[in-house]
């Protein structure tokens, strides 16, 4: 749920370096929150429903997306269960982001996916997002993208996961793209 440490391993220091909106707006966490390190400098990425860069270690974070989900809030009700308990792990989080993936060869392209079925992609550090979900041609409208990984040969190039067995559709989706999910 987005809970996240900086340890320092010669002092044991640790401190809490979870992003916060710097406009107050409510953050949704997956319960694997994504994390990224960006190859080419000390930054690192934190995602939410927003991708969030920090330069300082997690000190302080800006936020370089608009929310990258649907943000559908038929799936935003997880404390409205009708007097279940409801888990406060983030299992129970959704239309949240799953993976963040700088891509190896180039300085600046991020790849972003979600558990709602989008999949993002910035060319220039975030200032700009294009939506490339519609380019995953038979992939259930709303599956889970847990996994982008960039080809460290080839800027532009990476493979894609989709599964959607949490509804119960058991095929596998593996996407390769080498023009930047044209």
């Amino acid at each position: 749920e987005g809970y996240v440490a900086h340890i320092n391993t010669k002092t044991g220091e640790t401190r809490n370096i979870r992003p916060v909106h710097p406009e107050g707006k409510r953050l949704r966490f997956n319960w694997n929150a994504p994390i990224a390190h960006d190859p080419f400098g000390d930054a690192i990425f934190f995602g939410a429903q927003y991708v969030f860069k920090s330069l300082d270690k997690g000190k302080t974070w800006i936020p370089i997306s608009d929310d990258l989900t649907t943000n559908d809030t038929n799936f935003q009700k997880f404390d409205q269960t009708g007097g279940l308990t409801f888990d406060v792990t983030g299992a129970e989080n959704f239309t949240t982001l799953l993976c963040i993936a700088p891509d190896l060869k180039a300085k600046d392209i991020i790849w972003a996916s979600s558990d709602d079925g989008l999949l993002h992609l910035t060319k220039d550090g975030g200032e700009k997002w294009q939506d490339l979900s519609s380019n995953l041609k038979g992939a259930p409208k709303g599956a889970w993208i847990p996994q982008v990984v960039p080809s460290p040969h080839k800027k532009g190039a990476a493979f894609v996961v989709v599964n959607d067995y949490r509804r119960n559709h058991w095929d596998s989706y593996l996407y390769y793209t080498n023009n930047y999910g044209k």
